[in-house]
């Protein structure tokens, strides 16, 4: 959360008179090829609560999920080194599908319902906070009407926290405001209470809980494939040159979906950094992405390593 931080606090400097908004408030991660799928990357519901109250928290009243809808890289649209999948573990999953953290982001989505108005109008209070937790971190905001946000939130990743905030407004006439809260882990609230309310009872913890809908326990029976058929790509017979260092792109190609690579292999030759590929009767063999082709007399096959040469690219 510190680069967050640190990132939000440049607008404090550079545009302070200016409105806060948040264009890509993350709402996971990406996936990049060998790498972990965005579900598997820790991204659970009490991180994106935990990163929107922040935001809120530092008086930002504008806030866009990236990704709000996980999607599709088609063609590597999005980049050659991302999966084709991009989920991105977002609140409504690239298949439609809604977990936890879909809920989690509906629950803020009711408290701004409810209080989106105010909030959007506080402005920080530098009240005075003690609570017996020293990973609990305590903010207020304050509104027009005189009503308050009391945001709580921790940072530990394991283990829960609960106790007593006391706080002290910097009024003329200071206001002693109690409250008594629980988190878990990475856990965020905040606590609105009315104008003249001084404690959490007078008051409303946000977000409220939300029951997730009940999954059906009667599931159809699962289908046995019992036949598959398979239809290869045939080999392309016209081939366009890339020069080295080049990508598709300079081609015109900007789409990958369809694309057969072909190398031509100059000699072979035991060097370091190759890639050992075996070639078939029929010539052709496939290493990755990568067609090659070479006339072999003769049944079996013959070991080959790849080197740096020129790359094919069919349009």
């Amino acid at each position: 959360m510190g680069a967050m931080q640190n990132d939000l606090g440049v607008l404090d400097t550079y545009q302070p008179t200016k409105f806060k908004m948040v264009t890509e408030l993350q709402g996971g991660w990406f996936s990049q090829v060998g790498g972990q799928l965005s579900e598997a990357q820790g991204f659970d519901a009490s991180h994106i609560n935990h990163v929107t109250l922040f935001a809120w928290e530092k008086g930002f009243t504008s806030t866009n999920y990236y990704m709000g809808f996980g999607g599709t890289n088609f063609g590597d649209w999005a980049a050659s080194s991302i999966t084709t999948t991009y989920d991105y573990d977002a609140p409504v999953r690239e298949n439609g599908g809604m977990t936890e953290r879909y809920f989690a982001v509906k629950a803020l989505g009711d408290f701004i319902a409810e209080h989106g108005a105010q909030l959007s109008r506080t402005t920080l209070e530098k009240a005075q906070s003690k609570t017996d937790d020293r990973a609990v971190i305590v903010t207020v905001r304050r509104a027009t009407d005189g009503s308050r946000f009391v945001f709580v939130r921790t940072e530990q990743r394991r283990g829960s926290h609960q106790g007593t905030i006391a706080i002290t407004t910097p009024d003329a006439n200071p206001v002693e405001i109690t409250a008594n809260y629980e988190l878990g882990n990475y856990g965020a609230k905040v606590l609105y209470l009315p104008p003249g309310a001084t404690k959490d009872s007078d008051g409303q913890w946000y977000p409220k809980a939300i029951e997730m809908p009940k999954r059906p326990t009667e599931l159809p029976k699962a289908v046995t494939i019992t036949e598959a058929r398979m239809q290869p790509d045939s080999v392309p017979t016209k081939w366009q040159s890339i020069d080295p260092g080049k990508g598709e792109e300079s081609a015109g190609i900007y789409d990958r979906r369809f694309v057969f690579y072909r190398a031509v292999v100059p000699a072979l030759q035991a060097s370091a950094g190759g890639a050992n590929c075996f070639l078939g009767a029929s010539g052709w063999a496939r290493l990755g992405w990568i067609y090659i082709k070479r006339a072999l007399a003769g049944d079996g096959f013959q070991p080959w390593k790849l080197h740096a040469g020129s790359i094919g690219r069919r349009v």
